[in-house]
C-alpha cells in the first residue's frame, strides 16, 4: 500500500470513528435530556474513546458543549437541544 493510500485510509478511519463516537454521545445526551435527567456536565466512556460535555440552560433550550477524545485527538461540537420539541435545533462543529 502506498503511503498516500495509507494516510488517506487512516484519515478516513479516524473521521469515521469520531462520527461514531459523536453519534453515541448525542444519543446518550438526548436520552438523558428526554428523561429530564441531564446533569450540567458529564463523561461517557466508550470502546472507541470518551465524550465529555457541559450544559447551560436558557428557558427550554439547553446548550451542550461536547468534546470527543479518540486516540489522543480531540474534536469539539456545540448544539442546542429544545426540551419542548425533544430534539436538536442548532448544531455547530468546532473541531
Amino acid at each position: 500500500m502506498l503511503n498516500s493510500d495509507r494516510h488517506f485510509f487512516q484519515t478516513y478511519m479516524t473521521a469515521f470513528q469520531f462520527q461514531q463516537l459523536r453519534e453515541c454521545a448525542v444519543a446518550d445526551i438526548s436520552d438523558l435530556a428526554g428523561k429530564k435527567t441531564l446533569p450540567t456536565s458529564g463523561t461517557f466512556i466508550y470502546d472507541l474513546g470518551k465524550a465529555e460535555y457541559e450544559t447551560s440552560s436558557s428557558g427550554q433550550v439547553v446548550t451542550v458543549w461536547l468534546t470527543l477524545t479518540l486516540n489522543g485527538e480531540t474534536e469539539s461540537d456545540q448544539f442546542d437541544y429544545d426540551m419542548n420539541k425533544g430534539g436538536i435545533i442548532k448544531w455547530i462543529e468546532k473541531t
